[in-house]
């Protein structure tokens, strides 16, 4: 499929019958991939092939069909016409909500309105209120902002979440950070993290201990990618990861261990992954441990150690590593 994007107009428009056939059918997930594929097309083309996907009965793929729609807006009437008719007319919030983010890019005064009405139109503050509200404030209108600061009381925790996430939008720099602020202290730990993201996303460090927490916690990526956006060390990072309860993230840590903090400061962490109950964290510390075995002779006790561990891929990496110190 993605060679036959590649391709001139002309093959192209021959292969359409294809791409279409892939849209409309299949499982949900390849015709998510075909929607995909429409931004290596030509934009005519590919915004009538992206009107099937409009129709598709996944949400899923509708709402990506809608976000791919509002990125040719700006150049297609018809892509923006069916943006617009998203945002009122489909039976998915989540369709609609792309449908409020994309018309809110635009910077057209009538999307303006049109996003206007579907914050006041959405009188519970849901996934679509939220979304136009939050477009609104980032074209410089504040109709939305009574709204979303309600949201931030609202019961349902996702709901604070997303309105944190919409208030980060906001241009008043000093009002804004004072209300982010305020979400860090939310009873819910994932409100918490959407909060000290959106900060760290703005480049302030307010929520940095909440981004460690949710390392510690889960290994949480988007966490860890904010906590490198605020210059955070490498090495804190790594030992972020090392304590975290999730095993994927244990095994990363023993991996960028000796990168990160060196021979003789990733020891420790190394140590103690050796003795972790997940194998492929062990794995991951054997195979460090082995590379470093000539620099720090010392490691020998820990791979002899490996060397009887139940695991074979565990034997076999600190087998390398003793046959470097012979």
């Amino acid at each position: 499929a993605r060679i036959l994007a590649l391709m001139p107009t002309k093959l192209l428009r021959r292969s359409q019958n294809w791409l279409l056939a892939a849209l409309t059918q299949g499982d949900w997930s390849a015709r998510y991939a075909a929607v995909g594929i429409t931004s290596e097309m030509d934009p005519e083309l590919a915004v009538e092939l992206l009107g099937w996907a409009l129709k598709d009965k996944d949400e899923r793929v509708r709402a990506a069909a809608v976000r791919r729609l509002a990125k040719l807006a700006k150049r297609s009437a018809k892509a923006r016409r069916y943006v617009r008719a998203r945002l009122f007319n489909d039976a998915s919030p989540k369709v609609r909500a792309a449908a409020a983010e994309g018309l809110g890019s635009s910077g057209n005064k009538r999307d303006k309105e049109l996003l206007v009405a579907a914050a006041r139109a959405d009188k519970s503050r849901s996934v679509v209120g939220i979304a136009a509200a939050g477009q609104l404030l980032a074209m410089g209108d504040t109709r939305g902002l009574k709204g979303l600061l309600k949201a931030t009381k609202a019961k349902d925790a996702g709901t604070r979440a997303r309105a944190y996430r919409a208030l980060a939008r906001w241009n008043h720099a000093a009002k804004r950070r004072a209300v982010l602020k305020r979400g860090l202290k939310d009873k819910s730990g994932g409100v918490r993290l959407a909060a000290a993201l959106a900060l760290a996303k703005l480049g302030h460090r307010d929520g940095q201990r909440v981004l460690a927490k949710a390392v510690e916690k889960d290994g949480s990526q988007p966490a860890l990618a904010a906590l490198a956006k605020l210059k955070v060390p490498m090495g804190k990072r790594v030992k972020l990861l090392a304590r975290s309860k999730s095993p994927e993230a244990r095994r990363t840590a023993m991996t960028a261990a000796v990168p990160a903090l060196g021979a003789g400061g990733a020891m420790a962490l190394l140590r103690k992954g050796a003795k972790d109950d997940n194998v492929k964290v062990r794995r991951a510390a054997a195979t460090a441990l082995a590379k470093i075995a000539v620099q720090k002779p010392t490691v020998a006790p820990l791979l002899r150690k490996l060397a009887k561990d139940p695991d074979l891929a565990v034997r076999s990496a600190a087998a390398v590593g003793l046959n470097k110190l012979e």
